[in-house]
């Protein structure tokens, strides 16, 4: 494995554990400039591995979960109102 390859699974694999890891952070971790993150981290993002947000990236179970968390928030409007009305009776 060629040292870029190594860097990319290092990125990957702080990804899966962490959630989120910013580009200056991982600058430190690898050892390399930002620059050169920025360019993995675009890399990682075409491939579809990644996904890149302002300062740094997620890994892309987190993107996947933020998709589905907007998805879900659509779903069964009206049951929703009726508990969130029902909860703001029993709270004081």
């Amino acid at each position: 494995m060629d040292p870029a390859d190594l860097r990319h699974q290092r990125i990957l694999d702080l990804l899966a554990s962490t959630g989120y890891e910013s580009v200056e952070e991982l600058s430190k971790s690898l050892g390399v400039s930002t620059m050169t993150v920025r360019r993995d981290l675009d890399l990682l993002e075409e491939r579809g591995q990644i996904r890149r947000i302002h300062g740094g990236a997620v890994g892309d179970a987190i993107a996947l979960l933020s998709i589905d968390l907007r998805v879900r928030q659509r779903q069964n409007p009206d049951a929703k109102a009726r508990i969130a009305r029902a909860v703001c009776e029993r709270v004081q």
